[in-house]
Formats: C-alpha cells, structure tokens, sequence
C-alpha cells in the first residue's frame, strides 16, 4: 500500500500525478477548482481502480476512463 496525503493532505492534482506512475496514460483533472481538493488516505495503488472509485464516491466527482486517459472532474 502507498500513502497519500502523507503530509496532512495532497491536492487532488497531486494526486493525479501520482496516479500516472502506477497506471499506463495520463490522469486529467479537468476542473481547475477540482485540482486544490485535499485527499487523505491510504492506497493500494496496484489498484487505481479502487482509489478512483474512493475518489468518486467520497468527494462526488466524475470519474471518465478511456484508453490511456482517466479524466477527473
């Protein structure tokens, strides 16, 4: 498992970027006021999936995945 928000909290765009080191393609986040939101928690990142689910349902944001593109917002 790897930890993010090990500082008190990453911005989502963070966390995006972070994202893009464990899946193939590039992770998006579309809504510049999307990009501050604080995330916490602990993740498995060998499963991206779960953590984008987490994501969506706990901060009520959509979620599109396309082939090499997750776009967030």
């Amino acid at each position: 498992a790897a930890r993010i928000g090990r500082r008190g909290g990453d911005c989502l765009a963070e966390v995006a970027d972070e994202l893009e080191r464990y899946q193939l393609g590039k992770v998006v986040v579309r809504d510049e006021r999307l990009k501050s939101l604080e995330v916490t928690g602990v993740f498995d990142l060998r499963d991206t999936k779960a953590l984008l689910r987490t994501i969506s349902g706990t901060l009520n944001i959509h979620i599109t995945r396309l082939p090499l593109l997750t776009i967030i917002g």
